[in-house]
């Protein structure tokens, strides 16, 4: 942790208030306040830099997003197992794959402490940046993909890394690019960016495994059997991929924007920011643990990838954390804000 927070320049030591992130979770909360959250970022809600709060945040509307997207998944599982509608299918896809990838980007939109970007934005980068990152991950994949390709049947942990570098890449590339205005300088903004292009690529990666296995499993086991076999795989798709999204493509998109907000502050995007050392250092730590993630996933047994899974977004966690401390101090510095312990 200290190693981390070395990296984005500070020396001082590091206090996560972790339990703030969840205290208020619990807590009766008004409509007004869950609007007055949705409506910040607009040129009559950002607040002055002066008037930003340095404070450790303490979200709760990400939990009441989670419950909602929970509700809808539920009610469309309930159609297409009761009434058997395939027309309910796409629905239940990709609703049950954005459930939770949709409620860490709002968990981010929360802590986003300048209020500087609107839901309208976020909602855009989500769904633009989403696709455009499976894009660049497409085109690029088969080249990168074939330098680190021995040609045997077993992914390497060589294979592995290249599946992590081509994916984080397409990433990173539409996070660069909605983070170019100079107005978002903050560490805090690099956070949401990446987390909302993150959430975009797990929410429709996620709806298409789901889609691929569901029509795999429509062909096995007779007529009879085609309905509740397809059922039977893409929840569990949808479920196992839900349960470790949290430390996924979301939370490893938030770093790598977050490492570039740091290169970045308030100065136009430029291509040689990719190549700085401080950025590189933050964006090898989603290259390597989901090249780890993947390599543990295609060779070892469902508890070792189950382990390897809860190791990886700890770290990953930490990670962010760390630099959403530094995106406080940063604020703070600007400020000349005495922060609270």
């Amino acid at each position: 942790m200290d190693k981390v927070n070395e990296m984005t320049g500070s020396t001082e030591p590091v206090k996560l208030h972790m339990s703030y992130l969840v205290d208020t979770v619990m807590q009766s909360h008004t409509r007004e306040e869950a609007e007055d959250i949705f409506i910040c970022g607009t040129a009559r809600t950002t607040p002055p830099e002066n008037a930003i709060s340095v404070a450790w945040p303490h979200p709760w509307l990400y939990s009441r997003i989670l419950g909602v997207f929970l509700v809808a998944t539920v009610g469309l599982l309930f159609m297409a197992s009761h009434f058997q509608n395939p027309n309910v299918l796409p629905g239940l896809m990709f609703i049950g794959s954005t459930m939770v990838p949709f409620a860490v980007l709002f968990f981010f939109f929360e802590v986003n402490a300048p209020r500087n970007i609107s839901f309208y934005e976020v909602l855009l980068i989500f769904l633009v940046g989403g696709i455009a990152s499976l894009v660049v991950t497409l085109g690029i994949a088969p080249v990168i993909g074939g330098l680190f390709n021995d040609g045997t049947n077993t992914t390497t942990i060589l294979e592995a890394m290249g599946i992590g570098i081509y994916e984080e890449v397409g990433k990173a590339v539409p996070v660069a690019y909605f983070l170019r205005d100079v107005k978002k300088k903050y560490i805090l903004n690099g956070l949401l960016v990446g987390a909302a292009v993150g959430a975009g690529f797990a929410a429709f990666e996620s709806a298409g495994y789901a889609f691929k296995f569901a029509l795999q499993a429509a062909g096995q086991g007779g007529q009879a059997n085609a309905w509740n076999n397809m059922m039977d795989v893409m929840m569990s798709v949808i479920s196992q991929r839900a349960i470790f999204a949290p430390g996924g493509h979301v939370i490893w998109a938030a770093i790598t924007g977050a490492g570039l907000a740091l290169v970045k502050g308030a100065h136009d995007m430029a291509p040689d920011m990719f190549m700085h050392p401080t950025f590189l250092k933050f964006f090898a730590i989603p290259i390597l643990v989901h090249g780890t993630w993947d390599y543990v996933a295609f060779n070892y047994s469902e508890s070792i990838v189950n382990i390897s899974c809860v190791t990886a977004t700890v770290v990953s966690w930490v990670v962010a954390l760390v630099l959403l401390n530094a995106g406080l101090r940063q604020i703070s510095q600007m400020t000349g804000q005495q922060r609270p312990d």
